[in-house]
């Protein structure tokens, strides 16, 4: 009876370290896929956006003449471009992170896990 209990465990944590292991696959997948998913909107017309209100401001308020208003716009769409692109570097590094450290819990419990099953196996064989 002791011995079917035994067995029924092992096929408990068997199971149980599979789904580890698809969950670490997930895990795995989720951050060599995560810089492929920035968006064209977020990188590209939230500048353009920030600098063509920077210029409307200095056309409006007649800060400069309008043959400086080009340059202006270049100069606004450089900074609000390189500000955007360290922001998200910055975003997905912490994300990165994020998920190896959750990776990396996931990998302590598959070998805690084996242990078990290890000595499980021990007692099953004696």
């Amino acid at each position: 009876m002791e011995k079917e209990e035994l067995l029924k465990e092992k096929e408990e944590i068997l199971s149980e370290i599979t789904a580890l292991r698809e969950k670490l696959k997930e895990e795995n997948d989720e951050i060599n896929n995560l810089g492929g998913n920035l968006s064209f909107a977020k990188f590209f017309l939230t500048p353009l956006i920030i600098a063509g209100i920077v210029t409307g401001i200095y056309k409006i308020g007649n800060f400069v003449d309008d043959s400086k208003i080009m340059g202006i716009f270049l100069i606004a769409f450089v900074v609000s471009f390189l500000v955007t692109s360290l922001k998200s570097k910055k975003a997905l590094a912490n994300k990165k992170e994020e998920l190896v450290a959750n990776r990396l819990e996931t990998q302590k419990e598959i070998v805690k896990k084996s242990k078990k099953l290890k000595a499980l196996e021990e007692r099953i064989k004696n």
